[in-house]
């Protein structure tokens, strides 16, 4: 009974979210439940980035921690252009605070996605489902629970793979243009900011999503010419938007062409600067 009436107190936005959190936390952390994938060459780019350097395969297949933290002269850098690069940044920042300064635990990297991802299902719920919830509004928002957990792509979040930047952020793209349409008090400045913001990196996170961001420009051009009735600020909207996208897509081709990115230092050289870093003896 008091699980019952714990349950009918919740919103369906907390179901989804304590759904998700719960599954997709034991996913990520249960070495038994994800697989580990070992990244390939524009993934070592990005790592490269991050200054972090593959240990290379392992023969415990339930060792997490296969990555070096490294400082400036472990690695040649470059200048590799996505937005997850962000992401990761903030999962190294967490691995240094609570695990380790030299070795990284990718589990921090699919937790950080995991945070982003609830706070996107939170907005996008809290939006679709109405205010005062009825037990058939609940029972929905348990099936989307289990959807997002379960068909999410979590199984992505523990690599380097840019699918699970790609899918948040068209979470958040989606939660925006449904704040923009449906809720009249909301500023509307500040939700076109944001639905702005997520469409760029969504183009700098993978440049062939560039389809997919030209859908929602043109998604976006249409709520502006419904919600503004001023002929000034539709076309400074419009423009501003426009003018984002072209400087994403630019930045995210021109950075990322392998002719611009730099070639990697011989592994003779990696090797005898790894041996000198001191060994780790934190277990997560």
């Amino acid at each position: 009974m008091k699980i019952k009436s714990y349950f009918n107190r919740m919103t369906p936005s907390m179901i989804v979210v304590t759904i998700v959190g719960l599954i997709g936390s034991i996913l990520i952390l249960s070495p038994k439940m994800m697989m580990i994938y070992i990244p390939n060459n524009e993934q070592l780019n990005l790592m490269k980035e991050a200054q972090l350097y593959y240990k290379g395969d392992s023969n415990n297949i339930l060792e997490y921690s296969k990555y070096i933290l490294s400082d400036n002269q472990l690695t040649e850098r470059h200048y590799f252009f996505t937005a997850q690069l962000v992401f990761l940044k903030f999962a190294v920042i967490f691995n240094q605070l609570l695990y380790s300064s030299t070795e990284f635990d990718i589990r921090f990297l699919g937790m950080t996605y995991l945070g982003f991802y609830l706070c996107g299902l939170y907005w996008l719920t809290k939006v679709v489902f109405p205010r005062n919830t009825k037990p058939k509004n609940r029972i929905e928002a348990l099936f989307l629970g289990l959807v997002a957990a379960l068909l999410g792509g979590l199984r992505y979040f523990n690599s380097f793979y840019n699918f699970p930047v790609t899918l948040i952020t068209i979470i958040y793209i989606t939660a925006a243009c449904f704040n923009l349409i449906r809720l009249n008090r909301v500023k509307f400045e500040g939700i076109f900011i944001s639905l702005l913001i997520s469409t760029s990196l969504l183009v700098t996170n993978d440049f062939k999503n560039w389809w997919m961001a030209g859908i929602f420009f043109i998604l976006l051009c249409v709520i502006v010419w419904m919600r503004l009735s001023d002929a000034k600020k539709r076309m400074y909207f419009i423009a501003s938007a426009f003018l984002m996208m072209i400087i994403s897509g630019w930045a995210t081709y021109h950075f990322n062409n392998p002719k611009n990115l730099a070639v990697p230092q011989n592994k003779v050289q990696l090797k005898n600067k790894l041996s000198k870093l001191p060994p780790n003896k934190n277990d997560f």
